[in-house]
């Protein structure tokens, strides 16, 4: 029960972000207006409880959404290693092609952060 009251409260938290502004939250893996999951929106802003909390509650990982971008794809992009590291961790996939036929490490790789080094060796 305690999960699902989480759940609940973390769908409620991004019924609140403009992606998802006037769609009912209803499920882990519900897409956004432009096609990104919370899982995206958590993986950009480094929201590692959240990320944690969908995943044990079945976030499909490796679910493609705006441009065919994963949420490996945008935690490379805006260099969040922590994220890399967790989403790998639970097998997030590192040959995915968003639809410039990007895969995370190219994405890292033409990104402006910190942690391209640190990044690259994880996805290599």
């Amino acid at each position: 029960m305690e999960n699902n009251m989480n759940v609940n409260t973390l769908f409620c938290k991004y019924e609140e972000y403009p992606d998802f502004i006037g769609v009912k939250i209803v499920d882990v893996n519900q897409k956004s207006v432009i096609d990104d999951t919370m899982l995206h929106i958590s993986s950009r802003n480094a929201e590692i409880e959240d990320i944690i909390l969908l995943l044990n509650n079945g976030a499909n990982i490796n679910i493609q959404g705006d441009l065919g971008y994963t949420a490996l794809h945008y935690a490379c992009m805006m260099g969040h290693i922590d994220v890399v590291k967790l989403l790998l961790k639970h097998n997030a996939s590192k040959t995915i092609k968003n639809e410039f036929g990007e895969q995370p490490i190219d994405v890292n790789n033409n990104a402006s952060h910190n942690h391209k080094k640190e990044i690259s060796a994880l996805l290599k």
